[in-house]
């Protein structure tokens, strides 16, 4: 019994660590509310970014037909049929982009009407006015058109300006 006593003790040995459960409860319930809110708001922004991603493949579409156009009239200069591809342009995209209008059965000063109807600010030669009323709802059917080049290039701008118009509602 004559021994040291500090040679009688043994080294300290700790328990393993847990990594879970030593977190206090209000970790706990941080973390169900992430998670619960993570199941709720990535769907939302999934959706979102589909729509985001449909609305920007409309107005690429949209973008390469009215150029696509243009360039064909740029290259061949006939007018007849850049009336014609504009006003499917127009259509097209009326019935893309307001499905729930009665677009698809508009013809005439109706027609016309609809398409003034879509700007915010009204230009001053609007679709309704003369050279572009003509044009667009007998010049695809005459044999001859009397539209010049400038008349020409400014139904191209004004086209160009509705699509830009009409890209608040895509």
């Amino acid at each position: 019994m004559n021994q040291d006593p500090l040679q009688q003790l043994k080294d300290i040995h700790l328990p393993a660590p847990s990594p879970w459960w030593d977190l206090a409860i209000g970790w706990w319930m941080l973390l169900v509310f992430l998670l619960v809110a993570l199941l709720f708001v990535v769907p939302k922004l999934w959706k979102k970014w589909q729509v985001w991603r449909k609305k920007r493949a409309l107005n690429l579409a949209i973008h390469v037909e009215y150029q696509r156009i243009c360039d064909a009239y740029a290259a061949h200069h006939q007018t007849q049929t850049l009336v014609a591809d504009i006003n499917t342009l127009l259509r097209r995209v009326a019935l893309t982009v307001f499905p729930e209008q009665a677009t698809a059965g508009l013809i005439g000063e109706d027609w016309l009407k609809f398409l003034d109807s879509m700007w915010q600010d009204k230009p001053s030669p609007s679709f309704a006015e003369q050279p572009f009323a003509d044009a667009l709802l007998y010049g695809a059917y005459q044999a001859e058109s009397d539209m010049g080049e400038e008349q020409a290039q400014a139904l191209c701008e004004l086209v160009q300006a509705w699509l830009k118009e009409v890209n608040r509602h895509v």
